[in-house]
């Protein structure tokens, strides 16, 4: 014999009437269902719960324990069964999401904004650090899912497609280089670089692009971050390789200009990934549906 839940239920309304025919109208029972819950709990306990005064069934001592309990115990179901449902419905969850530098910077918050237009209940945070640093949050399960430029080796991973980008020269309006109607790689082998520090994935895909085409990578300035190439360009400092979406912004305030290098397309992807193992919850799934269905960057 098992405790369940539907003979608490029944003991609560039978202790709240202290009338077995007033419980089974509020439940929808007929009496003798009531009685025969009311046994079997009682015969779970191995308690009385009851007495008679005339019509009247009375609660014991224990039963009043009992009483006290039960009431505990189903305003926890039901606060459970509440948030279970809320969560389903996307009227709260929580979401830990990772970004590596380039799509994190540049394109993830206005998604995710986007993203709480239409679930705002949704407790969303963001960590932005290198493709190396996201894949190990993930192997730890810091995250639920992350964003990368590449599918991970290891196959205690699972990755989505999210979307295309071209990584491209650019200079300043003001750099000579920019008035040539062709420019080729060799034009640009005459150029000061502003590169990008040497564990960037940005640099890595050129760099791995270029030396198919029979090119090394050579020395140049190196920076930090995108945003002090950015700088160092504008300045008319040399040319630099950058993701097309980290320089909207400059290219429509006119400081910036992407370069038409002659047989020099360099595209990556990034993918959704997240543990093979891990259960995402409907907040996660709603997220990734909501990235694969709104590609705009």
């Amino acid at each position: 014999m098992v405790l369940d839940i539907q003979q608490l239920k029944t003991f609560q309304a039978a202790a709240k009437h202290e009338n077995y025919s007033a419980a089974a109208e509020e439940l929808s029972l007929s009496q003798p269902a009531v009685s025969r819950q009311i046994d079997r709990l009682e015969q779970y306990l191995q308690v009385n719960l009851f007495y008679k005064v005339g019509r009247q069934m009375k609660l014991t001592a224990i039963g009043k324990e009992v009483k006290a309990k039960t009431d505990q115990i189903l305003a926890l179901v039901n606060s459970t069964t509440s948030l279970v449902q809320s969560i389903n419905e996307l009227e709260t969850g929580s979401l830990r999401l990772g970004a590596s530098t380039t799509i994190g910077n540049y394109s993830m918050a206005p998604m995710i904004m986007k993203f709480m237009e239409k679930y705002p209940h949704v407790d969303i945070k963001l960590d932005i650090k290198s493709t190396a640093e996201m894949k190990k949050s993930l192997r730890q399960e810091m995250l639920d899912i992350a964003v990368i430029p590449e599918t991970p080796e290891s196959n205690e991973f699972e990755a989505e497609l999210f979307v295309e980008d071209e990584i491209v020269f650019v200079a300043s309006p003001h750099h000579p280089i920019v008035k040539k109607e062709k420019i080729t790689i060799e034009d640009l082998a005459q150029e000061r670089w502003i590169l990008r520090d040497p564990n960037s994935n940005t640099r890595k895909t050129m760099q791995h692009h270029l030396l198919s085409h029979g090119f090394v990578l050579p020395e140049g300035v190196e920076l930090g971050s995108t945003e002090a190439v950015k700088q160092a360009v504008i300045t008319g400092g040399g040319i630099a390789f950058l993701s097309k979406m980290t320089f909207e912004t400059e290219r429509q305030l006119g400081v910036l200009q992407a370069l038409n290098v002659e047989n020099i397309a360099c595209k990556r992807h990034f993918y959704v990934v997240h543990h093979r193992h891990y259960y995402p919850t409907p907040a996660v799934d709603a997220f990734i549906s909501f990235l694969t269905d709104k590609i705009d960057l």
